[in-house]
């Protein structure tokens, strides 16, 4: 079987995986439904930027795979425990590894695409990308990190935006609601250093946690994505007006994805130089 039909098998599987999880509770299908959703456009960023730096066929299929499993400990989490906050339950990228091995779900991958499939998802939601990974699994796992963040950017905005503070607890991973800012999450943030989750005390410090994920990004194309839809700006928006720290994390952050898209307009400008120098 080639990796193609084995990727079309594969999104067939996750569409009833998922659907497995159905709920006559609107707040648990609604939840069920918001990681489907995430899935499907983390599948579509993955492609984006994937096509930015012209992955061929074969390896498309690898990263969509990779998107399609990333979160798939996602619904057996919530299912089990009501909650997505990893610390209150389980590791849900672990989980995730074991329901696919558990239902041998890569079964038609040939044997090298599902070791970084594993790979990828049982290291998506680190901290840091493990020093031990070649560099066909990092490519992967870095595509796949992206993509997510990109797209849970765009889901907590949405809820910034359009949802009262405390309306889904479990999108807030249960911070509280309160008027702090913590030192541990704000002053490696200024300084241009992602922020650990387990340093979180409140849901300012969940905000501005987000915001420091720019920090964390790896291709031109998703600061490009980042600066598009303004979500920086979007979470600042969100966080109080009058905070100095708040607006000092934003100022960094900006300054940093600015930077960012910069030094990739310069090197395109000089590669294109070069093209024509040569001909």
């Amino acid at each position: 079987m080639n990796i193609k039909t084995a990727l079309q098998q594969l999104t067939t599987w996750f569409e009833e995986y998922a659907k497995g999880f159905s709920s006559d509770d609107p707040f648990v299908q609604e939840n069920i439904d918001l990681k489907k959703h995430h899935t499907l456009r983390v599948r579509n960023l993955v492609m984006d930027i994937g096509q930015s730096i012209s992955l061929d066929e074969d390896n498309m299929c690898v990263a969509e795979a990779c998107a399609i499993l990333h979160d798939i400990g996602r619904f057996e989490q919530y299912r089990k425990y009501g909650t997505f906050s990893d610390a209150k339950s389980v590791n849900h990228a672990a989980l995730g590894v074991r329901i696919i091995r558990e239902l041998e779900v890569l079964k038609n991958f040939p044997s090298s695409a599902r070791e970084i499939i594993i790979r990828s998802v049982g290291c998506h939601n680190m901290s840091c990308i493990p020093g031990k990974n070649n560099r066909d699994r990092i490519l992967f796992l870095k595509l796949v990190r992206d993509a997510d963040k990109i797209d849970i950017l765009f889901v907590v905005t949405e809820y910034y935006q359009n949802s009262a503070s405390g309306s889904n607890r479990v999108l807030e991973l249960h911070f509280p609601d309160i008027d702090i800012i913590s030192d541990t999450v704000f002053e490696p943030l200024v300084k241009e250093n992602i922020a650990f989750l387990r340093d979180l005390r409140s849901l300012n410090d969940f905000k501005l946690y987000q915001m420091g994920w720019v920090y964390d990004l790896n291709f031109p194309r998703s600061f490009e994505i980042i600066k598009e839809r303004r979500y920086l700006e979007m979470i600042r928006n969100a966080l109080p007006e009058s905070s100095k720290k708040a607006e000092a994390v934003y100022q960094a952050a900006k300054t940093f994805l600015e930077k960012k898209i910069k030094y990739s307009e310069n090197i395109l400008r000089i590669s294109a130089v070069d093209t024509i120098q040569s001909n």
